[in-house]
């Protein structure tokens, strides 16, 4: 079994108080996701850091790839990631739509992460059993390929077929990249760890990150070119934003490693991800009336409100989980866990 790298939970943890974060904003306070700044700053890393992560404890360079190994962790990734998502989205539909909503017409709403993410699984598992019989080069180089045809498809493709709904094709196509270049972070590590270790690197990716910010926030900018607009906003401010966001807590994995309250429960939360994402659309309040406080200026009463309610809703979904997870049987079923 590999043995768990602390900041990276800690990243996961921290990672997962965004999501909950940003869906309190949007579904509880009904504030659309780029209609103020703190929203839209989110936006920038969130999700691609999710991915991001996922790729980088997705690579492990001990395995020893055979069909029957790809089977094996085919089978995981669907009790953990497939079997879960479709049992609670299930619930969800039934407890707040009075009936199932077929995710061939509609899709999984907002159940579409582990859907996304055991997708990418699938190409990079395949790939990993062809680079076994071929060359280890085939991963690097199909990743790379999903990477770029995901991109050409967002500016090109019709979108309204059937077959991209229940398969969540958009957010495949927009960050499979994300989870590619976790992969390769974690498949030339020792390179990576020099880059993230320098402060001249470090000061890059901070620079580059504000500078993107401040352009996607310029109106100037935003009426300038489509094209270069559109690179600034979708793609280049969310590798940099990620990156500032890794080094930052890279640069303070000594506190992850230290058994202070607050690493504890970074790292409890990060070891969590997965039970939280599925419960807490269920603790979501609807506090709409709370709107006229968040005016688009008003980023420190949007923090605290939202702050506030997302560390209750995360509290709730981890008191559930630790109540389903007394059963073996529910935790194998709702959150994929198998009792050694």
């Amino acid at each position: 079994m590999t043995k768990r790298i602390n900041y990276i939970d800690g990243l996961r943890g921290f990672t997962m108080f965004l999501v909950v974060f940003g869906h309190v904003l949007s579904k509880s306070f009904l504030i659309e996701p780029n209609s103020t700044f703190i929203s839209s700053f989110l936006l920038t890393f969130r999700m691609p850091m999710f991915f991001f992560i996922s790729g980088f404890i997705a690579y492990k360079g001990t395995e020893y790839w055979s069909l029957v190994f790809f089977q094996h962790r085919m089978w995981a990734k669907a009790r953990i990631q497939i079997i879960p998502t479709t049992i609670f989205f299930s619930l969800f539909c039934y407890s707040f739509m009075g009936s199932f909503i077929n995710p061939i017409e509609y899709g999984w709403l907002s159940y579409w992460f582990t859907i996304v993410l055991f997708e990418m699984y699938i190409c990079y598992f395949c790939l990993s059993l062809i680079g076994k019989y071929t060359s280890d080069k085939v991963v690097d180089i199909g990743m790379i390929i999903l990477s770029i045809a995901g991109i050409v498809w967002l500016a090109k493709a019709n979108r309204s077929l059937n077959i991209y709904n229940i398969t969540c094709f958009e957010n495949l196509a927009k960050y499979i990249q994300f989870f590619t270049l976790g992969v390769l972070c974690r498949k030339y590590n020792s390179g990576f760890m020099k880059i993230v270790s320098s402060d001249k690197y470090r000061t890059i990716f901070i620079v580059i990150f504000i500078t993107c910010l401040i352009l996607i926030y310029n109106e100037k900018f935003k009426g300038s070119s489509y094209l270069l607009y559109s690179f600034v906003h979708d793609i280049l401010v969310r590798y940099f934003g990620l990156m500032v966001v890794f080094v930052f807590f890279f640069s303070r994995r000594s506190f992850f490693d230290n058994n202070s309250k607050m690493a504890k429960i970074f790292l409890y939360i990060g070891r969590r991800t997965l039970d939280i994402y599925l419960i807490h659309f269920f603790f979501l309040p609807h506090m709409e009336y709370l709107k006229e406080w968040m005016l688009p200026n008003e980023i420190l009463v949007q923090v605290t409100l939202a702050t506030a309610v997302s560390i209750i809703t995360i509290f709730l979904c981890l008191l559930v989980s630790e109540i389903l997870r007394t059963s073996d049987i529910l935790a194998f079923y709702l959150f994929g866990f198998k009792k050694k």
